[in-house]
């Protein structure tokens, strides 16, 4: 029974063998006809004086076509902003108070996201050290190519965390994203909060 199944293999190779080699054969055969032509045509197309178009039409779409992300990556191009201002005068720790940052749209598309990161930090002494928290903001502004818009930040900031007073003098830093992702820059500062 080994044997037989032995002699089945060594059959099966061989026939495998053959079968790769008359393969690689016909595509050796059909890569020096390709050459041929190529060559054959090129003078044609050198002496041709027309033009001919080189854009090539869409495919239609199936299901299983992942869409291009080029049209993010152009606009992202375009997309041209920064911050011109930082108002924290109306801060107030205890109540309700507004930052209010105002956004510059310097590009050519509109923007009609934003999303502010305000981190502020300070140095509680001995026992808690240098502390800090960030707090975001989303808006929904249309903001278009060529004009402002100020963004009213609104916060509840407390005047005690536990029996500790949190007025003081702030390290701030204010980073802007628009359109969700595009980083415009950040702003830094210090801020002093009172009650």
């Amino acid at each position: 029974m080994d044997s037989h199944i032995k002699i089945l293999a060594v059959c099966l190779a061989f026939v495998l063998v053959v079968v790769i080699g008359i393969a690689f054969m016909q595509f050796n055969t059909n890569s020096e006809k390709v050459n041929d032509r190529t060559e054959q045509s090129l003078p044609l197309i050198e002496n041709a004086s027309r033009e001919y178009p080189t854009t090539v039409a869409p495919r239609a779409s199936s299901p299983f076509t992942v869409p291009p992300i080029v049209t993010e990556i152009e606009d992202a191009k375009k997309i041209s902003a920064r911050i011109t201002e930082v108002d924290t005068n109306q801060l107030k720790l205890g109540q309700q108070s507004y930052a209010y940052i105002t956004i510059s749209n310097t590009g050519n598309v509109p923007i009609t996201k934003e999303r502010i990161e305000v981190t502020a930090g300070k140095d509680f002494g001995f026992l808690l050290g240098y502390q800090s928290k960030t707090y975001i903001q989303e808006f929904n502004y249309d903001i278009e190519p060529g004009s402002t818009s100020r963004l009213e930040n609104q916060f509840n900031l407390p005047l005690y965390e536990g029996f500790i007073s949190l007025e003081g003098l702030y390290d701030v830093t204010v980073t802007v994203y628009v359109n969700n992702w595009y980083d415009i820059g950040e702003w830094t500062g210090q801020v002093t909060l009172t009650a």
